[in-house]
């Protein structure tokens, strides 16, 4: 008995995934439509020695769950560790189960039981496990179960085909008993979690299966391959390339072909979206128990296989993925490998668990939105396991995150004990952070900026990939998480070593590497006490001060934390605009920066559109293209905005001066000039000088017409009266004004008056507008 215990334990050590929810999920088998309990309670024995226990029965090996069965009441009388939901599946009883499996029934659902299960299932978050059988024997009987139940359901559209796989390469010493391979497609979400723990390659044992298809909206049946698959569907085990379809009774197969050879799928999931949550479907051709010899197998006919582990693996995989669905990848961030080594001088403890490379190393962090949560997917050169069992899946790393999405917020290190911070570094008094997490083995805590502590938090490790993923409710970041045009959020992550014993759950750091702290540190720092215990800093190639400068910021002799900069979510450079004359006002992507000069402004990488403007300059607007960790530097002269002078005269060949300078004789046509006013004089010759001021505006011609005034000189001895009388007259044709000047001389002596206005026209220019 001490034996059995002791197996059994080492058994239930493979299915303890360590995330919260496994403890939560109730997985639910279906005994009462003809299926049998094989493995469910009993532990598999040797069957040539049957004092030799090979694995444990499933409840005891995916302990970690709570577990209940569709039966009657009196089937496992002593066993506690299994609840009886009664012998009919009703929504009463299935209120509190999160996974239903219906390991190949051989007797129908009634009407009702198809309700509650298609109710149930719409709730969403549920995970149902519909396993089949092959068509040999009563075999047939399963299927059509199975595919009326699938029909029935209304959700999601894999089927289970009329026909046989069998594999004369891949097989436990026949080929109707299916060696499967656990190689989820490439774009399966949270892949490692299906692969983890294999010791054996992934081999799981399919006795006699039947294999999976698809049908359509037109109910067309479609074999389920690489190449052929409704959306939102992975094909998890497959037959090697060699599977063979057989035919063993009518009906035959509806998308399968006696004799067809290549990989075949023995089971496959889907997510059904539902509303803004979703479920998940698993179909399969054999079922984890019961049958003849269930997937639970470890060992057939003297081939080791990873059968325990693989159900475990798949469990775990389904609560996860229906509740998460397969998220969007928002952003993701690269980071070196190798550099898990603080300021650059640090080494792992001594102790042998450390013994492993990578640890600490942090490859790249994953953003991705699931429907109203994000998921951080930390990715780790090497997670190590769990050696001590973490209940979140991992023991040895700990991890702090910080967000910077709006105004305001905090700059200091999360602090959980009075010894803390345990990172014992300052974050980025630029750019302070609005919300932050920490997680390890055994803890998980949200912060507020105000120093708040919310257990709002979920963390699931994903040990075949290597990745702690940490999910936040996306209420807490609102808008935030976006790149809008300048506009994007930053975050700091920070990796260490986890110590229940350390300081404020950090593991500390001294001059020498000893079994449980870090060497490597500067003596002036640690009597300092501001050497920081940051093994590796989220920081890409792209990004600077590198990861061991921000590291090596401290101040020893004032006592003063090193710094780590908030690091932008996706790559920037910056860029530097100078303008002739200066103060023009810089808008880029349709927001004002400010006034020129502008200095290293950090924009994202890319094309980004750019206005300069200045009063009584031409606008400028250009693109430029930022490299990420680059400075573009970009100098502009602008150009003043201009309008159009035209003088004509009457007689021609008078001089014109414009503020001062000559600039020609009339006629004098289309001569630009700056807006604005200017002074102009008309010299000629025998005529009086005329003098006046024009007001030019942008992009119009100002157009002048004067009769210039000869200069006469009279000698008489009579005194005469001179009357002088101006009319104006306005003409109605081409925007033109007429002044006439008449003088009228008596006794023959008078004089002529000033050179009059002829003509006066605002005309538009058909000009180029630069930008």
């Amino acid at each position: 008995m001490k034996r059995l215990a002791t197996i059994i334990a080492a058994f239930v050590l493979f299915s303890v995934f360590g995330f919260a929810m496994a403890s939560a999920t109730t997985v639910a088998v279906d005994l009462s439509h003809g299926e049998n309990a094989k493995y469910l309670v009993d532990p598999v024995v040797d069957k040539n020695n049957q004092s030799h226990i090979l694995a444990p029965s499933i409840v005891e090996g995916v302990g970690d769950m709570q577990w209940a069965y569709f039966g009657s009441p009196d089937m496992f009388p002593n066993n506690t560790k299994i609840k009886n939901l009664g012998d009919t599946i009703t929504p009463e009883a299935l209120k509190d189960v999160d996974i239903l499996i219906l390991g190949q029934p051989t007797s129908p659902f009634t009407p009702d039981e198809i309700q509650a299960i298609r109710d149930w299932f719409a709730q969403g978050g549920k995970v149902l496990w519909v396993a089949a059988d092959s068509d040999y024997g009563s075999g047939v009987q399963a299927q059509d179960i199975a595919d009326s139940l699938l029909e029935q359901l209304g959700y999601g559209n894999l089927r289970v085909d009329l026909c046989s796989v069998e594999d004369p390469s891949s097989n436990a010493g026949a080929g109707y008993r299916v060696v499967g391979h656990v190689n989820p497609d490439p774009d399966t979400p949270f892949r490692g979690m299906l692969t983890e723990g294999f010791l054996h390659g992934g081999k799981v044992l399919y006795h006699g299966p039947g294999v999976v298809a698809w049908v359509d909206e037109n109910g067309t049946w479609h074999p389920l391959n690489e190449t052929s698959k409704p959306p939102l569907t992975y094909r998890i085990v497959v037959t090697s390339e060699n599977g063979t379809i057989v035919e063993n009774n009518d009906p035959m197969a509806n998308a399968y072909l006696a004799g067809d050879t290549g990989v075949f799928t023995l089971l496959a999931a889907q997510i059904v979206p539902l509303n803004g949550t979703q479920s998940l479907l698993i179909v399969s051709g054999e079922s984890p128990y019961g049958d003849y010899e269930p997937t639970w197998s470890p060992l057939y006919h003297g081939v080791a296989l990873d059968g325990p582990q693989f159900v475990s693996n798949i469990l775990h995989w389904a609560a996860v993925v229906a509740k998460y669905g397969a998220p969007e990848k928002v952003f993701s961030i690269s980071d070196p490998v190798g550099d898990d080594h603080g300021p650059g001088t640090y080494t792992y403890p001594t102790d042998p668990v450390f013994n492993k490379t990578g640890l600490f190393d942090l490859t790249g962090v994953d953003i991705l939105k699931a429907g109203d949560k994000y998921i951080f997917s930390f990715h780790f050169k090497n997670l190590g396991g769990n050696p001590w069992n973490g209940p979140n899946g991992f023991s040895l790393q700990i991890i702090e995150a910080y967000f910077d999405f709006k105004d305001g917020g905090n700059t200091s290190a999360i602090k959980m004990a009075d010894n803390g911070p345990g990172s014992n570094v300052n974050l980025d008094p630029n750019h302070p952070w609005d919300l932050a997490f920490r997680v390890y083995g055994w803890g998980k805590a949200l912060v507020l900026p105000n120093g708040t502590v919310l257990d709002d938090i979920d963390v699931f490790a994903d040990q075949g990939q290597n990745t702690i993923n940490v999910v936040v409710p996306a209420k807490y970041f609102g808008d935030g998480l976006k790149v809008e045009g300048i506009k994007f959020p930053r975050l700091a992550v920070l990796v260490g070593s986890q110590d229940g014993y350390g300081v404020d759950q950090w593991r500390d750091v001294q001059v020498n590497a000893s079994q449980w702290r870090i060497g490597g540190g500067d003596a002036d720092a640690i009597i300092a006490g501001v050497a920081p215990r940051v093994m590796d800093l989220l920081v890409p190639d792209w990004f600077s001060p590198s990861q061991e400068e921000q590291l090596s910021s401290y101040n020893a002799s004032a006592g003063k934390r090193a710094t780590v900069d908030m690091i932008p979510v996706v790559p920037t450079g910056y860029l530097t605009i100078t303008s002739d004359p200066v103060n023009a006002t810089v808008t880029i992507d349709g927001t004002v920066v400010g006034k020129t000069p502008i200095e290293k402004l950090e924009l994202p990488a890319g094309l980004h559109n750019v206005v300069l403007k200045l009063d009584g300059y031409k606008d400028e607007e250009f693109s430029v293209s930022i490299q990420a960790g680059k400075t573009l530097e970009v100098p502009v002269t602008l150009s003043k905005l201009t309008g159009m002078l035209t003088i004509i005269t009457d007689p021609s060949g008078a001089e014109v001066y414009i503020d001062g300078k000559k600039v020609g004789e009339t006629p004098l046509e289309q001569y630009v000039l700056p807006i604005g006013t200017h002074k102009v004089v008309i010299k000629k010759d025998g005529y009086k000088e005329e003098s006046f001021d024009v007001s030019i505006q942008a992009n119009k011609e100002l157009k002048f017409t004067y009769t210039l005034s000869p200069i006469q000189t009279t000698t008489t001895t009579t005194t005469t009266t001179t009357t002088t009388t101006t009319t104006t007259t306005t003409s109605t044709t081409e925007s033109t004004t007429t002044t006439t000047t008449t003088t009228t001389t008596g006794g023959g002596k008078g004089f002529c008056g000033p050179a009059a206005i002829v003509g006066l026209a605002i005309i538009p220019l058909l000009l180029r507008r630069r930008k």
